[in-house]
């Protein structure tokens, strides 16, 4: 309807680059400021998605010349987990890696996530339960599993892990908002009010 829409193809670009095809999002980033040279936007978001696409390179060159290194098959699925949202490949990369590495706890953890993402949360539960197993003060990943517990209706078990996290950092505030939902969940208002204005003063800087 309108070939010069400048903001269409920037946000096409967007879509491109959400889904990893980042040639086809440099085009239209590219198509945007030849339109509009002075989109700031488009600007910014053709110089990170090269950069994505740069990563992808080098990521794949790190696999083929060190094959055995756990940490490149790591860092590649943490780039498929957190910049390409592309929770498959993230998943290979990290059992690749767990393979080579299987008493890292981080990468147990990471796959935990892609798992989650994926809607697995058994298998989710079992990586954040082994990271767990080998740092057990890892407060984050008592909070994530807690947080599988909680996708599963498993209210009690999840509030024991949020409780768990809680020990360990009194003040994270992921733990006291999950919490507070399953204290809702369970009928339990006090404690769900008081974990809420909790995690809104940790949230505000208070």
């Amino acid at each position: 309807l309108n070939p010069d829409h400048v903001a269409a193809y920037n946000n096409r670009g967007n879509a491109y680059a959400r889904n990893g095809d980042y040639d086809q999002a440099v085009t239209n980033y590219g198509k945007a400021l030849e339109l509009n040279p002075d989109f700031a936007e488009a600007r910014e978001n053709l110089e990170i998605v090269i950069q994505l696409r740069e990563a992808v390179t080098e990521y794949d060159q790190a696999t083929r010349n060190t094959p055995d290194d756990p940490d490149v098959w790591y860092l590649r699925g943490l780039h498929h987990l957190d910049d390409r949202k592309d929770y498959d490949r993230a998943l290979a990369d990290f059992n690749e890696a767990i393979r080579l590495a299987e008493d890292r706890a981080e990468i147990h953890y990471d796959r935990g996530r892609a798992h989650f993402r994926l809607g697995d949360y058994l298998s989710a539960y079992a990586d954040y339960s082994r990271a767990l197993d080998l740092n057990p003060n890892d407060h984050i990943a008592w909070c994530e599993r807690g947080r599988v517990h909680q996708r599963r209706s498993e209210h009690r078990s999840a509030i024991a892990d949020f409780n768990q996290s809680l020990r360990l950092d009194l003040n994270y505030a992921d733990a006291y908002q999950l919490r507070s939902l399953s204290h809702a969940a369970l009928g339990n208002r006090e404690p769900a009010q008081a974990d809420y204005e909790r995690w809104r003063e940790l949230e505000s800087g208070s």
